[in-house]
C-alpha cells in the first residue's frame, strides 16, 4: 500500500490523533478530493480479516461530496488495523467485486494484491494505522 500511496497519494486522516485508542472513545477517518471519484475504503484488521466501509448497501460507487467522513465508537476487536481509501476517475469493477468477495475473510494478502492488479492511471491511494485497545 505504501507504495501504491507514494505513485499517486491519498491523504487519509484520523482524529483526534494517531495514539491508541480505547473502547468507546469516537474516532473520525477524513479524506479529501474524492469528489466525483469511483471511491473505496476498506480496513484490514491486524488479524487480517477484510472489512469494506464503503461503498456497501446502496452507496453509489462515485462519491458526489469533496470530503468523506466516517465516525465511529472504538470496539472489539482490538489491535492494530490499517484502514487504505482508493479515489479513481471511474469505478474500479474488478477490484469492486474482489473486495465483496473477500468481505469478512483473513485475507489481507489477497487486498494488497488485488490494488496493485486493478489501480488503474489516475487512481489515488492512502492509508492510516488504526490502533485500539479496550
Amino acid at each position: 500500500v505504501k507504495q501504491l500511496a507514494t505513485q499517486a497519494p491519498l491523504t487519509v486522516r484520523l482524529s483526534p490523533d494517531s495514539k491508541v485508542h480505547n473502547r468507546g472513545q469516537r474516532v473520525q477517518i477524513t479524506i479529501d478530493d474524492v469528489g466525483g471519484r469511483a471511491f473505496y475504503l476498506v480496513n484490514v484488521a491486524g488479524d487480517g480479516t477484510v472489512q469494506l466501509l464503503y461503498p456497501v448497501g446502496n452507496d453509489p460507487p462515485i462519491f458526489d461530496k469533496p470530503q468523506f467522513r466516517l465516525e465511529f465508537a472504538v470496539r472489539e476487536p482490538f489491535g492494530a488495523d490499517h484502514v487504505v481509501a482508493i479515489a479513481a476517475p471511474q469505478k474500479l469493477a474488478d477490484l469492486d467485486q474482489t473486495l465483496k468477495r473477500l468481505e469478512g475473510r483473513r485475507s489481507a494478502g489477497q487486498v494488497m494484491r488485488a490494488l496493485a492488479r486493478y489501480m488503474q492511471p489516475g487512481a489515488r491511494v492512502g492509508s492510516v494505522g488504526l490502533y485500539t485497545s479496550p
